[in-house]
């Protein structure tokens, strides 16, 4: 995220799978790395098809819709992905480029279609070098 929209995020020192809590806490992780990758929270919203108002609910940790909810997991699962593996600056710029492993599609829109396991696949296809 940009230094003027970072935000502390607090992890809990353990977690524990029945406190009631956790999926909200989950849920803000999940809406920081994703919304790392956009350049504003327009942008965001303009991506994932919702009102922009939706951000600062999303980032609160509000109940989202499960296809958001799956979108902004599938996310962070690339970002989480990605980071070590590519500079910062790059990993917008990967999910905007077309990719060979894709068919030469953009990962952000075979993410915005639920296809996850395409994503990671060509990831893993880039970390270990393989041609498409």
């Amino acid at each position: 995220m940009p230094k003027s929209q970072s935000a502390a995020i607090t992890f809990p020192s353990e977690v524990e799978l029945d406190d009631p809590n956790l999926g909200t806490t989950l849920q803000k992780v999940s809406y920081s790395l994703a919304r790392s990758i956009f350049s504003s929270d327009a942008e965001m919203a303009l991506a994932f098809g919702v009102d922009r108002s939706n951000m600062a609910r999303w980032k609160a940790g509000a109940p989202l819709s499960a296809i958001n909810l799956s979108r902004l997991v599938a996310f962070d699962v690339v970002v989480s992905l990605l980071v070590g593996f590519l500079s910062p600056t790059t990993i917008p710029k990967w999910l905007r480029s077309t990719n060979a492993h894709l068919s030469n599609r953009r990962p952000i829109d075979v993410l915005l279609a639920g296809k996850l396991s395409d994503v990671v696949a060509a990831i893993e296809n880039e970390k270990t070098g393989a041609f498409a």
